[in-house]
């Protein structure tokens, strides 16, 4: 997957349909099968780019790209809080 810019997919409690990223990423993937619909010119997401975006996506997205991974090549992070 490609991005022009580095985007993650989040949630927000306070603000958001609901905290479950699970959720988020079953919307993500709704809207853009939604817009390819208007725009068949625009490739749908699929369940391994909600997943990166989840994940890795969200990590470059704040500068955490280097946090070392919980596998090798695995798209979860492990972060130390």
């Amino acid at each position: 997957m490609y991005f022009l810019y580095k985007v993650g997919l989040g949630t927000d409690a306070s603000a958001g349909y609901s905290p479950s990223m699970l959720d988020a990423m079953r919307q993500a993937l709704a809207v853009s099968t939604h817009v390819h619909l208007g725009d068949p010119g625009h490739r749908p997401l699929d369940f391994a780019d909600a997943i990166y975006l989840a994940t890795r996506g969200s990590a470059a997205a704040v500068a955490l790209e280097e946090v070392e991974t919980i596998f090798p090549n695995a798209s979860v992070q492990k972060f130390s809080i």
